[in-house]
């Protein structure tokens, strides 16, 4: 094994960062999330989970009509991964309204971890407003 495998493999096994972000655990599993200006963002510890979405939306940028964008970064989202391999992806997170404590959190992170939700890929000529700018 050459040290570039080594290097590789040891990233790939490595668990994600925790400073200055909040765990909770469901169902047994470690799940970080850090809301940074204007974006959350959650993990699982392995990285193979990793999505993120807008919290705030200003008078200035087109508002969401149905659903709030979601960006899949990580290779693990039931249902997802059957129908497209290449990250990141975009799609439609069902409500227009979460809250971001914990138990928004959580509501958010069993959604995507439900293998029996509907996936809508995000289309910003369909599912943004701009009528407002």
């Amino acid at each position: 094994m050459t040290i570039l495998d080594e290097l590789i493999y040891y990233l790939n096994i490595m668990a994600i960062s925790t400073k200055g972000k909040r765990k909770i655990n469901i169902n047994g599993r470690i799940f970080v999330y850090k809301i940074r200006d204007w974006d959350l963002r959650i993990a699982s510890h392995d990285r193979k989970f990793i999505v993120s979405m807008l919290t705030f939306y200003t008078p200035w940028t087109p508002q969401p009509k149905e659903g709030l964008p979601m960006k899949i970064s990580g290779n693990e989202f039931p249902g997802l991964s059957d129908q497209i391999k290449q990250r990141p992806v975009v799609i439609l997170y069902p409500s227009l309204d979460y809250n971001i404590r914990p138990a928004g959190i959580r509501e958010i992170i069993l959604w995507c971890l439900n293998p029996e939700k509907e996936i809508v890929f995000f289309n910003k000529d369909e599912h943004l407003d701009s009528s407002n700018l």
